[in-house]
């Protein structure tokens, strides 16, 4: 089954967060830093590992989009 991009779109606006203090940005920030991994040839493939360019990524990108003391990449991340 071939999926468009209403579909992700449709998976990525639904995430399922924890809603304390206003919704916990770690899904978000991590699917984002994936995306710009492999935009930048680091994962070639459908495969996804946890890198040094990964955790650097995440924590850019949670520098610049979240506005809390609090920052972390959890290995173990379930859906």
């Amino acid at each position: 089954m071939t999926k468009d991009l209403s579909y992700y779109i449709h998976c990525f606006t639904h995430l399922k967060r924890d809603m304390k203090n206003g919704g916990a940005p770690h899904k978000p920030i991590l699917l984002l830093s994936i995306i710009r991994l492999f935009e930048s040839g680091i994962f070639p493939n459908n495969r996804i590992f946890i890198l040094p360019e990964l955790v650097a990524s995440f924590k850019s990108n949670w520098s610049k989009l979240v506005d809390t003391n609090h920052w972390g990449i959890v290995v173990g991340v379930t859906h």
